[in-house]
């Protein structure tokens, strides 16, 4: 039987707070969805222990739940850079992409998928996510597209307007009636298409406990 004294020798002092009770109370409020006073609890203890890879990550897990999700991508982040076993790189990874998703940052969500999948390949909740991320990357790149030739157009608009100025009130008034002829047009047109559902990534990566914690550990001693 591997004995918790045998383990403790892995520890190194940094590590050793994985036992502490706050931290342990804090675990128990994000497992009981009390997310905000879960977040307030983590705070005060990282302040004393940064390095904590289970309290970066747990943090990030309760600051996503309550909508703070540049924190939270921080503390993945964070994870991902400090973690010594694949496995926990390999979830902040992935909740890291989960968050940049959330902040519509989709091009550093695909990266943060990609690095997670290159740890592990066959993650089927990974590759949905990419997909998803990279489909979204190429609809905000067209939306760009779209407002970069909008407003290209509305200068050329501005210029000819400055141009033809001395025109007839007459003229200014068509000019008009067919801008509002299009506008109504493009109203009509859009009330027709239908909206887009919003899809979200998949979550399936949830808090850290000590236990789970120990176990990863233990793989990378082992190995």
């Amino acid at each position: 039987a591997f004995s918790l004294v045998s383990f403790m020798v892995f520890l190194n002092p940094a590590q050793a707070s994985i036992f502490d009770f706050n931290l342990w109370g804090a675990d128990s409020k994000l497992n009981k969805e009390n997310y905000e006073s879960a977040v307030n609890d983590y705070l005060k203890i990282q302040a004393k222990d940064p390095s904590n890879q289970r309290l970066n990550y747990n943090l990030g897990i309760g600051l996503y739940r309550i909508g703070a999700f540049d924190n939270a991508a921080f503390n993945f982040q964070q994870t991902a850079e400090q973690a010594k076993s694949p496995a926990l790189k390999e979830r902040a990874l992935y909740n890291l992409g989960n968050a940049l998703f959330q902040k519509e940052d989709y091009e550093n969500a695909v990266k943060a998928y990609e690095a997670a999948l290159n740890i592990d390949p066959d993650d089927e909740d990974t590759k949905y996510n990419l997909e998803l991320a990279k489909k979204k990357l190429e609809e905000q790149k067209q939306d760009q597209n779209k407002d970069d030739q909008k407003k290209d157009q509305d200068k050329k608009d501005e210029e000819n307007k400055d141009q033809n100025k001395d025109q007839d009130n007459k003229d200014d008034q068509k000019q008009d009636q067919n801008k509002d002829d299009q506008n109504k047009d493009q109203d009509q047109q859009n009330k027709q298409e239908p909206k887009e559902q919003k899809s979200e990534p998949k979550e399936k990566k949830g808090s850290l406990s000590e236990q789970e914690l120990m176990m990863l550990l233990m793989q990378v001693q082992e190995g």
